[in-house]
């Protein structure tokens, strides 16, 4: 019997999307996904998304992480890391928590980036202060 070779991530742990894949409409992943190919609607991942130098995102891309070495022509929302690599382009408005977002040298960038909510201060605004109780008989 052959032992299987170990590697760190499983064909379970990634969803790549080949060079020769075009996709239309909402691609869903819950572990990491790589895009050489082209998407033509939206992307959801709940774990890191890269857009490899050949890929294509004609849409939004929402997700934990990103790095971006290909194209996303449309809204990227990023709750962690977001990584724009040399020869990445990113032509949207993009949407990342403050101090996680690295803009590499050649990385193009048309568009505006608006700070998320801090994930620590969400909680915390969620408290509700108590009223006070006065009567006034």
């Amino acid at each position: 019997m052959a032992k299987a070779t170990n590697s760190p991530l499983s064909q379970k742990e990634l969803a790549y999307l080949g060079e020769d894949l075009h996709v239309e409409g909402t691609v869903r992943c819950t572990n990491r996904m790589v895009i050489n190919g082209s998407v033509e609607g939206s992307v959801q991942g709940k774990a890191e998304v890269t857009v490899g130098r050949q890929g294509v995102v004609q849409g939004s891309v929402d997700c934990s992480q990103a790095v971006i070495s290909g194209k996303v022509l449309g809204n990227l929302t990023v709750r962690n890391r977001l990584e724009i690599s040399g020869g990445g382009r990113v032509k949207g408005e993009i949407n990342v928590q403050p101090g996680q977002m690295i803009i590499r040298e050649g990385a193009v960038l048309e568009g505006r980036c608006v700070a998320l909510p801090s994930q620590s201060a969400a909680p915390q605004a969620k408290l509700a202060l108590p009223e006070s109780s006065s009567s006034a008989s």
